[in-house]
Parts: C-alpha cells; sequence; structure tokens
C-alpha cells in the first residue's frame, strides 16, 4: 500500500458517520485527538479528500506522471533474473522504497520521503538479523 493510499484509508477510518454535528443531520466527525469535535456533512467529504490529493500533487507533481516513473522503476528490478528468488519482503520493500524515489524525483527536499526509506530498509535489517538469511 502506498504512503498516500496509507493517508486515504486512514483519513477514512478517521471519519465517522455520526449524527452528534450541530445540524442534526447525518455527518461525519472527526474522531482523531488533534481533530476532536469538529464536523462536516457528508457532500464536503470529497473536498477533504480532494483538498489531500491537490496537496500531494503539489508536493509529488501529478498522480499519472509519478506512477510511469515508479512502475518504470519497479520493471527494471522485476526483470532482473533474480527477483523471482527474492523473499516477498525483499521484494515489497524495494518497491515502497522504488515509490519513494519516484516522489523524489519531484521534490528531493522533502524530509518524509527520505525518512520512510530509511525505514523500509530498517525493516529489512530487521528480517534479516532475526531470520538470519544468506
Amino acid at each position: 500500500m502506498s504512503w498516500l493510499d496509507q493517508q486515504l484509508h486512514g483519513l477514512r477510518e478517521d471519519l465517522q458517520t455520526t449524527p452528534t454535528c450541530d445540524t442534526g443531520q447525518q455527518n461525519l466527525s472527526i474522531s482523531t485527538p488533534s481533530h476532536q469535535g469538529i464536523c462536516i456533512s457528508e457532500q464536503n467529504e470529497t473536498t477533504g479528500i480532494d483538498a489531500i490529493l491537490a496537496q500531494r500533487e503539489a508536493r509529488y507533481g501529478g498522480f499519472r506522471n509519478n506512477a510511469i516513473i515508479a512502475q518504470s522503476l519497479k520493471s527494471v528490478l522485476q526483470t532482473h533474473p533474480s527477483w523471482g528468488s527474492l523473499d516477498p519482503f525483499h521484494q515489497e520493500a524495494l518497491h515502497q522504497i522504488l515509490s519513494k524515489v519516484s516522489r523524489l524525483v519531484f521534490n528531493p527536499n522533502y524530509l518524509d520521503n527520505w525518512t520512510d526509506i530509511a525505514g523500509y530498509a530498517t525493516l529489512v535489517i530487521k528480517e534479516l538479523n532475526e531470520n538470519t538469511h544468506d
């Protein structure tokens, strides 16, 4: 799951249908601690997602162009003869890292992408240390 997918999934989980907003109609209430008590109508749910998508486009460029870069990088790895012999955690970490690299092409100074890359590499290191792979 890409970072954007994770963010959108988290947003959807944070939005809970509740009748407690001032309008008395079925509304969406944001339940995360930093947004406690904020109510938005169901019509505005799309606006919130659109705002997130606009922010991501400004930070990473257009989704289509980013997908082209990411998939091109990933296809290079997948066509290597040893790709099929990698463990799924190797493959997934490399896919996630390349997704972050594709974003860095547009915005190389956005720290979160570098942090995510370090995180995926750290997960592989932990997996290797715990399961002694050669």
